[in-house]
């Protein structure tokens, strides 16, 4: 069996608009070109795209999105191994991923797999306070008596 290509490049997270009680999240990749015996990549099939929590304790250095002012991490690590849950699964052309989250902090991951179903290890781990961005409207009929 031919071993898949870990996906090499930094997964980039920034935010996009906001709709509901949820925020945006955009994710985007390097796609892979060779499998991790260094030979050329010929069968890459897709992405798939987890979101990941870690059962121990994160360690990561944090920054700021330049989109929407939230905290992002582009290296957190886990002091256990990742808990993943599949989000998605893209063609083997795609390079982003656009979902949404409820507020607080998210991690997410990929991975690329080939047309054999050998599946790589996961990225680097990436994540984000995703905002609320919903404001309550202000009280009305203000009266002075």
């Amino acid at each position: 069996m031919r071993a898949v290509a870990l996906l090499a490049a930094a997964l980039i997270l920034a935010g996009c608009e906001m709709a509901d009680s949820s925020g945006s999240f955009t994710l985007s990749w390097t796609l892979p070109t060779t499998n991790l015996d260094g030979s050329a990549l010929e069968d890459l099939a897709g992405i798939r795209v987890y979101e990941v929590e870690c059962p121990g304790t994160i360690d990561a250095t944090f920054g700021e999105s330049s989109v929407d002012g939230a905290q992002i991490t582009l290296d957190a690590t886990c002091s256990e191994a990742w808990n993943r849950t599949l989000l998605a699964t893209t063609g083997p052309e795609e390079t982003t991923y656009t979902g949404t989250a409820r507020p607080g902090w998210h991690y997410w991951a990929v991975t690329s797999f080939d047309t054999s179903g050998n599946e790589s290890g996961l990225s680097n781990v990436g994540g984000k306070n995703v905002l609320d961005q919903l404001f309550p409207r202000a009280p009305s009929d203000l009266r002075v008596e």
